[in-house]
């Protein structure tokens, strides 16, 4: 897995858009365009999630636990520190399959936070999970409100080696080499190969591939009303011209109404963060039990959702539940507004015992 994550790594420092040529030697890897399949909710979407949890990793290994709000969704693997996603600043995800990495870790998405931002990388065991990844990030976003710009020319250039400008019969550095192409995206179509030197974006002259991504590219973006890009190549020496047209957005899903972050309108919990489910049903506590906790507050459970996630976790009916989250947990009624959407902790006393139970439930009211 370190070799897989060091590939990755290396993988996206170098197809970021506008990143420089590295002086390693790049994995072979082919890109994917996707389009991300919206789920309705949130609690379809954790669902989703906890189905391929084993078979998604990030750079830490195996994902122990992940916590998700409308500000991010962090992921705490088995090593490392936690590797979050922020929504507000995630302006693209890729699809991408590295042939020769070590099994079955042959996939990944690569997220990319900001525009000078740390890529984020995560790897898959198959195609499909890295899809579905795709899909539940895309869907996690949108209902932040930061959704993700799927118009996308589908490819990325950095700056030409000697043996780029060799090969194309140039003398001084010029242009930007074309370093990959999603299959299935709009520069596929269009006929743009990786390889293809560029001259000119729409009669601009990328005379820095550097300083053209980072001062011209902004300003051709589809936010900008650019729907259309007129490029002029040189491919092994010989000038072409490739017309590059972005789909229309009416040709993209749009997220559902009800993916969102806030409860529905009405329900009884309006007004407040959504609380996950958690399969348990609480009481107030005994005069018994509230001197044996020496003065700490608590709800005890009595009664278990059969095959709920609290009874998945081992929790017990008779356990008292005296913090959540790291908060004081005052009374049954009161343990709502300490849950989140995402992984809740939970320390609870059994029989004198103090005991820590983390549950990773859907979003929905507990």
């Amino acid at each position: 897995m370190r070799k897989t994550t060091a590939a990755l790594i290396a993988f996206f420092l170098l197809v970021a858009a506008g990143t420089a040529a590295m002086a390693v030697e790049p994995p072979a890897y082919v890109v994917y365009n996707v389009v991300p399949t919206y789920f309705n909710t949130l609690e379809d979407g954790f669902r989703a999630f906890s189905g391929i949890r084993d078979q998604i990793s990030t750079s830490g290994g195996e994902i122990k636990s992940v916590n998700l709000s409308k500000e991010a969704i962090v992921f705490q693997g088995s090593m490392g520190s936690p590797v979050s996603i922020p929504f507000p600043s995630l302006t693209l995800l890729r699809l991408f399959e590295i042939p020769k990495a070590a099994e079955p870790w042959k996939w990944g998405l690569g997220a990319k936070i900001s525009e000078k931002g740390d890529p984020v990388l995560l790897a898959a065991k198959s195609r499909e999970a890295a899809e579905k990844m795709f899909s539940i990030l895309a869907s996690f976003a949108a209902a932040a409100g930061a959704p993700l710009e799927l118009r996308d020319v589908g490819s990325a250039a950095v700056d030409p080696t000697k043996k780029d400008l060799k090969d194309n019969g140039l003398k001084d550095p010029k242009g930007g080499v074309v370093q990959w192409v999603a299959v299935g995206g709009p520069s596929e179509k269009a006929g743009l190969q990786a390889g293809d030197l560029i001259l000119s974006i729409n009669g601009l002259p990328v005379d820095n591939n550097a300083e053209f991504q980072e001062k011209v590219w902004p300003t051709l973006t589809p936010d900008k009303g650019v729907e259309q890009y007129d490029i002029e190549i040189l491919r092994k020496g010989k000038p072409m011209a490739v017309k590059i047209k972005l789909p229309s957005m009416e040709t993209f899903p749009k997220p559902p109404a009800t993916l969102s972050f806030a409860p529905p309108t009405g329900s009884p919990a309006a007004g407040q963060k959504s609380a996950p489910k958690l399969g348990f049903t609480l009481r107030s506590l005994e005069q018994a039990e509230i001197t044996a906790l020496n003065g700490k507050t608590g709800a005890a459970i009595s009664e278990l959702t059969s095959g709920g996630e609290a009874e998945k976790a081992k929790m017990q009916v008779g356990d008292i539940i005296v913090t959540c989250n790291g908060q004081p947990v005052a009374g049954p009624k009161e343990l709502g507004p300490l849950l989140v959407a995402g992984e809740n902790s939970f320390v609870v006393m059994r029989k004198g015992l103090q005991l820590t139970f983390k549950i990773n439930p859907v979003v929905a009211s507990y």
